[in-house]
């Protein structure tokens, strides 16, 4: 036998093809895979501005995005189509996102920032929110009134203890029944 086919036969002792390791894997390059698919892309924020790049990267991912001054809620059709402006818009402005049951990630939450009047918030039952999507809260401290995270059942304590930094937000989590009100900091 080859050197090659030796190398290769020694290499595949090491291969675990247990259905239990076979779940993890797949699992595994899923997270991969979502972590890539909601990377910052800067060339998206530079062509149409934070507020409409931001919209499109929602609804995209199932959400769905109210504008400022606008009371329709723009998401995906049944064939999931959506009708977003293609190009840079002046004052066009996110007031409120609805991402609940998405699959929102930290990663994601790059392609959020520059909202500077994004007041309502809804991340309620996304299954990858964790303690450390709430350090990226701050970015929305001058804005934020309120903040949904029912069913985040990946959040503790300590992760909800981080939104100090919100001047006044209405925070719900149900999976805790926590429900806490910050008063605007003087």
């Amino acid at each position: 036998m080859s050197f090659e086919t030796l190398h290769l036969f020694a290499q595949l002792r090491y291969l675990n093809l247990e259905p239990s390791y076979i779940k993890r894997y797949y699992r595994y390059q899923n997270i991969i895979t979502l972590q890539y698919d909601q990377r910052f892309i800067p060339e998206r924020q530079l062509f149409l501005g934070a507020d409409l790049a931001a919209a499109h990267f929602i609804v995209h991912r199932g959400g769905s995005v109210k504008f400022l001054g606008d009371e329709t809620w723009h998401r995906r059709n049944d064939r999931g189509e959506y009708i977003l402006p293609g190009k840079r818009v002046s004052n066009l402005f996110v007031e409120a996102i609805d991402a609940s049951n998405t699959f929102l990630m930290f990663e994601g939450f790059s392609n959020l920032h520059g909202l500077r009047k994004l007041r309502y918030l809804r991340i309620a039952d996304c299954p990858f929110i964790s303690d450390w999507c709430m350090s990226k809260m701050s970015q929305f401290s001058n804005s934020l009134e309120y903040l949904d995270l029912s069913g985040c059942s990946k959040l503790t304590a300590s992760g909800i203890s981080g939104l100090s930094c919100l001047k006044y937000v209405f925070v719900f989590v149900a999976k805790t029944r926590i429900i806490i009100k910050m008063r605007e900091k003087t």
